[in-house]
């Protein structure tokens, strides 16, 4: 436990009940794709009486399940790596062909040292305290075997504030134009996780074009999410795996009612817009960025960003003006039904960062 209080106090998260054999599917996981997954000195147990040969076939099934579903959820450029004894038994389980089997390629194999990684104690799987001696041992280092090239997968693409290798989180989409936009003009959406306070029932009811527009996200490897409410995101298992390099919201806005007075919907929206930069604040990079593009005129001006702002704990970084024909494709759609596209000029759009970050103390 002390362990765990100490990787949670580093802003580490930490997941239990995961099976190897089955995370691609677990949503506690799979809405990013991942720079190394690692996995040290996999073993399937032990049965008693069992005969080698199952013995053996468990294990190669262990791993090679294992690599099936780490291949879904490492990024282009990431590696995959097996620490793995490699004398008698062990060398059996044959790695590299395993790897092959599941669209893998063995890049590299070193000696693996417990002395490089200083308080390390190898335990068996299935209770015990005792450490097992893991000497002669190596660890294995695997690839996407199909994947673009090298120069193709690193080139940076830029749409305005937004690049192809930010982790980018979207909140309230409406029609997801915005965010089917962004994928469009960076190829792949691999980095990105768009969200939606509605229900895909009601997105097919109420927008033409949403369904065209996730199916688009999703082939480029999108993460879409649905039901998520930007004032409690920062709880959701679904999205805070990760910290993101930019969060945006286009247009927060808590809705009208023809019977509520002025102050009372101004104090709604202020309150939408506040909770959201709370929650947000807990998911981004210490060096990213959370943006809100806003309207700038009359009563929406008057909510006073930077004030919210800065009771959050967040600083303005930068205001820039708004331009719808930035984003190709992009509908800025009333938030409640309807199909409708609002005007969204005069438009900013506001750039927060953390008020202290960890390397400015």
């Amino acid at each position: 436990m002390s362990n765990i209080q100490s990787l949670r106090s580093r802003g580490c998260i930490v997941i239990h009940n995961v099976d190897a054999t089955k995370m691609a599917g677990n949503r506690s996981l799979n809405n990013v794709t991942y720079d190394r997954i690692v996995y040290n000195f996999p073993h399937a147990g032990f049965s008693k009486n069992e005969p080698v040969k199952d013995h053996l076939r468990r294990n190669r099934d262990l791993v090679s399940d294992f690599m099936a579903n780490a291949a879904k959820m490492i990024d282009e450029t990431g590696e995959i790596h097996i620490s793995h004894k490699c004398n008698g038994f062990f060398q059996q389980w044959g790695l590299q062909k395993l790897g092959e089997k599941k669209g893998l390629v063995l890049i590299k194999e070193v000696e693996f040292k417990l002395s490089d990684y200083p308080g390390y104690n190898t335990k068996y799987g299935y209770g015990g305290d005792e450490n097992f001696d893991c000497n002669p041992s190596r660890t294995y280092k695997f690839r996407l075997k199909d994947r673009r090239p090298i120069e193709e997968i690193k080139k940076e693409i830029w749409i305005k504030h937004y690049c192809s290798s930010h982790k980018i989180l979207l909140v309230g989409e409406g029609d997801f134009s915005f965010s089917a936009c962004l994928g469009r003009a960076f190829g792949r959406a691999n980095n990105m996780v768009a969200t939606s306070l509605n229900s895909q029932d009601f997105l097919k009811k109420n927008y033409g074009r949403a369904m065209s527009n996730i199916q688009s996200l999703k082939s480029r490897g999108c993460k879409v999410v649905h039901k998520v409410n930007a004032t409690e995101m920062a709880g959701n298992k679904k999205l805070n795996v990760v910290k993101y390099d930019r969060i945006v919201y286009n247009f927060p806005h808590a809705g009208f009612s023809d019977k509520e007075f002025v102050t009372d919907e101004f104090r709604k929206h202020k309150n939408l817009v506040s909770l959201f930069m709370a929650n947000a604040k807990k998911m981004i990079e210490e060096k990213g960025e959370i943006h809100i593009s806003h309207k700038c005129n009359q009563f929406l001006e008057q909510q006073g960003l930077r004030k919210l702002a800065k009771k959050n704990g967040l600083v303005v970084m930068e205001e820039v003006k708004f331009n719808l024909s930035d984003y190709t494709g992009y509908n800025t759609k009333y938030g409640f039904g309807g199909d409708k596209n609002f005007d969204c000029n005069p438009s900013k759009t506001y750039k927060f960062r953390l008020k202290k970050r960890a390397s400015e103390s």
